[in-house]
């Protein structure tokens, strides 16, 4: 297939505050939570960090890390930096108020009051991150589905300095994050879905950014899930929930079994904060894959073989470039954001 498309339909979010972004580690099912940051540094590069755990059953629980750093096209000579790391749970030290985070050397920490993160990935990362109060919930997306769970809390926009160090050089930034906290559960996770494709617009302004989260079923007859949320002037004025998604044309990588788009097109629509109808319309070939994760890759073939039976096999692709996205309110065109797109689509199953 070259071409396919989706919508969603869902209704209920909830905005929340801060103080309820606590890890909670207390479930049985087979569970996963992670807490990301998507960073848009002030001089065109691009950043990503994530601290995870997971509940895998027969009592095995990790504490799995994920980090990248992409350079800024004015650095072409600059490869993009991805690691990772995967640790036992009983590495992962949680505060007692469960805000907070150390996974040996790397950390996580969060100042509930003053609503700011520390966060350092040992050689690499060391930022402060402020966040403000204008964040979001869905439970399943808005859907029920009683054989699982899925939750996203997502704040769209926190400003934020620090350090990074890359290719030898270290060196102080400013930039804007998206924070995003999400936790699931199922009966068995090779059941969530055959793909997620997570794509953030931070506009040359550093003040308005969409963010797009899009779960695809493994039986086309499943529901289809997608949120987007849109920021402007620092103010979250959206949360998106009734979507159209498309793809056309298709790519492969040598050796990997996944189809990639050449295009995608999205119509977002829903209503502001104050009930006027919001559309938001974006279209673009997709530029060269940026960056190619195995996500396996940290295991030995034997172990792959026994993981991907509860993982699939997933594989994370990233493309990053220029785009531009069409905002209307009531009809009117209000805004046209210009800037760094990142696309995050991860591969788990082919679809049934």
């Amino acid at each position: 297939m070259t071409a396919s498309s989706y919508s969603s339909n869902a209704n209920n979010y909830e905005l929340i505050p801060c103080r309820e972004l606590t890890w909670n580690l207390s479930r049985s099912h087979l569970t996963t939570q992670y807490k990301s940051f998507y960073m848009c540094f002030d001089d065109g590069s691009f950043g990503y960090i994530q601290f995870a755990y997971g509940n895998l059953g027969l009592f095995v629980k990790v504490a799995p890390l994920g980090w990248t750093y992409y350079p800024s096209k004015d650095q072409p000579d600059q490869e993009p930096i991805i690691s990772s790391s995967t640790y036992m749970y009983r590495s992962m030290k949680v505060s007692k108020d469960h805000y907070s985070v150390d996974v040996h050397k790397h950390f996580m920490h969060f100042d509930v009051k003053a609503q700011t993160w520390h966060v350092g990935i040992e050689g690499m990362y060391d930022l402060t991150i402020q966040m403000k109060n204008d964040g979001y919930a869905l439970t399943d997306f808005g859907q029920n589905n009683t054989g699982g769970y899925m939750e996203h809390k997502i704040f769209p926009v926190s400003s934020l300095k620090g350090s990074v160090t890359a290719h030898g050089n270290t060196r102080n930034v400013t930039g804007t994050a998206v924070f995003i906290d999400a936790m699931f559960f199922k009966d068995k996770f090779t059941n969530l879905g055959h793909t997620w494709q997570n794509s953030l617009l931070f506009d040359e302004s550093k003040k308005n950014v969409l963010t797009c989260l899009h779960y695809f079923p493994r039986n086309t007859a499943d529901t289809f899930r997608s949120q987007a949320s849109l920021t402007l002037d620092d103010k979250l004025v959206a949360v998106l929930l009734k979507n159209e998604y498309s793809t056309n044309g298709a790519s492969r990588v040598d050796g990997i079994r996944y189809q990639l788009p050449t295009h995608i097109d999205r119509v977002l629509t829903g209503s502001t904060l104050d009930d006027k109808p919001v559309r938001v319309h974006l279209a673009s070939d997709l530029d060269k894959v940026q960056s190619i994760t195995d996500v396996l890759n940290i295991f030995p073939k034997w172990a792959k073989d026994v993981v991907s039976i509860w993982a699939g096999l997933p594989y994370v692709f990233v493309w990053l470039q220029h785009l531009k996205a069409e905002v209307y309110i009531d009809d009117q065109i209000v805004s046209t954001l210009s800037g760094c797109h990142y696309v995050e689509q991860t591969c788990v199953h082919m679809p049934n």
